[in-house]
């Protein structure tokens, strides 16, 4: 009887709380890529696509990581970022193209792994997404 308790009890442990950290984020309810045709050293065009089952909004606010030697570093601004700060509205099943220019904040960038960070919000919290890109 003990033998089936523990056993029980590491089932709904590992049901609970998962192998480890990645298992958390395993279902996500967005895709947030950039479209390669438009991106350069000062700019790009992204897309946003709703694919969970609530709507959710977003700000045109986001800043940019570099990727050295496999941590993900904050670039720091040359210019101050400013933003307009709407709540554009994304409906299930909807996407979005989101052009972003970085030149006036960030420059030119040199090449290498990055990715850009948006907040979004939905009726229960707030969520940063991310989209990966590679300037050559």
């Amino acid at each position: 009887m003990k033998k089936k308790l523990i056993l029980v009890f590491a089932l709904i442990c590992i049901t609970l709380f998962g192998c480890n950290n990645k298992s958390k984020n395993l279902i996500s309810n967005y895709i947030f890529e950039v479209d390669d045709n438009t991106l350069n050293e000062i700019s790009a065009t992204f897309i946003l696509k709703n694919i969970g089952d609530s709507d959710f909004t977003f700000g045109e606010d986001y800043f940019i990581e570099k990727e050295e030697d496999g941590i993900w570093n904050r670039i720091e601004p040359i210019n101050k970022l400013i933003f307009n700060m709407p709540a554009n509205i994304l409906k299930k099943g909807q996407s979005q193209t989101i052009i972003i220019n970085w030149e006036y904040p960030y420059g030119k960038l040199s090449n290498g792994k990055y990715r850009i960070c948006k907040s979004i919000f939905n009726s229960t919290k707030e969520e940063n997404i991310y989209a990966y890109f590679l300037i050559k």
